[in-house]
């Protein structure tokens, strides 16, 4: 969420801050999915957190193409604009925005769905696990 929310904070000329923020972001999320890997216990395929931590990512890296894409420049003779207008940043941003919102509503309906199907398979010593 906060590499989406870097273009309103950050103007579109400042292309080299937009970056340094957003690759400081994957820096921090690669060093959050070693955390989580180590938290859950080892198997030989993916969970539904290593899908969910994947998605994310991939959010991420969207978002590091749109700072870089969204922060050339191109030179017109004496001046030196930039290549796609603040509409172009602002609307990108809100795609972002809700394709995070859209993989989160996914992902918690994968969670409900996971956790009554255990429901089902437990029975109320699941429930009473959960209830706390």
């Amino acid at each position: 969420l906060l590499s989406i929310l870097i273009p309103p904070c950050i103007p579109q000329s400042d292309s080299t801050g937009r970056l340094s923020v957003t690759l400081a972001l994957t820096i921090t999320a690669a060093a959050y999915k070693f955390a989580i890997a180590f938290m859950v216990p080892p198997v030989a395929y993916l969970t539904l957190i290593d899908h969910f931590v994947m998605a994310l990512s991939l959010l991420l890296l969207l978002c590091v193409v749109q700072n870089a894409v969204l922060g050339m420049r191109q030179n017109n003779g004496n001046s030196t604009v930039l290549v796609f207008s603040p509409g172009v940043d602002t609307g990108s941003s809100i795609a972002l925005l809700v394709i995070w919102v859209l993989l989160h509503l996914y992902y918690w309906c994968q969670v409900l769905k996971a956790i009554r199907l255990r429901r089902l398979h437990f029975g109320n010593a699941f429930a009473r696990v959960w209830s706390v």
